[in-house]
């Protein structure tokens, strides 16, 4: 592609047939109405799917320039978002957004707030959104706690998926040596922005419906491997950061921006008794197995000390509050 191109928006996708021309079509429109005089490119980045996602990517007519790809690498979010940067590095974007392909509540309007902070000045756009209790478990009890005790942000949604990133976001995360494969890229972008001093923004985007949610009956499906990958790297990233997260850290309040609630989020089915039966079986059965037999593979022993050592040294560092504030 010889042109120079001023925004790209990347859409990772995997067996997502029945939503990947709706997406493509709202970003197409969003690309239109709010960025009309820039050159824009629609990357869509496949997963290997199994069933029509690419030949519907590829359907999917379009005002603006579009291309369909195999990711990169192994099958993995994080090489689907890699190929989408290297690409976008290639054509030399301004602005790189990034959406999921199994989106149902995508408008035109969340590529307005996530790029246009972008291009007057910010380095990473994180998305905020109106969520179920239950639409957000890892986000809840992992993510915003560690990364709010760590590192002093309040990026309320560290692993929200869609986000707006710089020319100098993209190259800093593109020569990081824990670029993860999986499901642990959303957690290394917020990351690697709070400790490179990157300069950040939320975008209210509304309600976020997407068609994974019905995995989320059975953790084993989804939310245990998404666990077991965003662990993986929060972990790693802890002792790669570990002289940013030994400072006392000031909160940094992040500015917030964009659609106003008005809907309340669809429910999200959860088999709780299933979740406490299976607690109760882990716990009789793994009540002598050391924890390092839970922790992804080559984690660092260092890891869990130092994270223990944190929270002891800073008991209100955690900054638990509820999904909704």
């Amino acid at each position: 592609m010889k042109d120079k191109v001023n925004i790209v928006v990347g859409i990772c996708t995997k067996n997502v047939e029945d939503t990947i021309e709706g997406v493509i079509k709202v970003v197409d429109q969003g690309l239109n109405d709010y960025f009309p005089e820039k050159k824009s490119l629609i990357i869509v980045s496949d997963g290997f799917s199994k069933d029509h996602t690419k030949e519907r990517a590829n359907k999917t007519v379009t005002r603006t320039q579009k291309m369909v790809l195999d990711q990169v690498g192994k099958i993995g979010k994080g090489n689907g978002v890699k190929t989408i940067f290297i690409k976008a590095e290639e054509v030399g974007a301004e602005a790189v957004a990034l959406v999921d392909g199994d989106l149902t509540s995508i408008t035109p309007e969340w590529l307005k707030h996530l790029v246009q902070p972008i291009l007057t000045g910010y380095d990473l756009v994180a998305p905020f959104y109106a969520r179920h209790k239950y639409d957000g478990v890892i986000t809840n009890h992992l993510a915003y706690p560690l990364t709010r005790a760590l590192y002093g942000i309040s990026i309320r949604q560290p692993i929200g998926g869609e986000y707006g990133l710089s020319v100098k976001m993209v190259k800093k995360v593109l020569v990081h040596p824990l670029f993860p494969a999986e499901f642990g890229i959303d957690i290394f972008i917020t990351t690697v922005a709070a400790c490179e001093d990157m300069k950040m923004i939320e975008a209210k985007l509304g309600i976020k419906s997407h068609d994974s949610t019905k995995d989320y009956k059975d953790p084993k499906v989804l939310l245990v491997p998404m666990f077991n990958q965003v662990t993986g790297s929060i972990l790693d990233l802890t002792i790669f950061y570990k002289d940013f997260s030994k400072r006392k850290v000031a909160d940094k309040n992040v500015e917030r921006i964009g659609i106003e609630e008005s809907e309340t989020p669809k429910e999200v089915v959860m088999d709780i008794s299933g979740y406490i039966n299976d607690f109760k079986s882990a716990s009789l059965s793994d009540s002598k197995v050391p924890i390092s037999n839970h922790l992804p593979e080559n984690t660092n022993p260092k890891t869990l000390s130092l994270l223990i050592n944190h929270f002891i040294k800073n008991p209100m560092a955690s900054g638990f509050s509820p999904a909704s504030k």
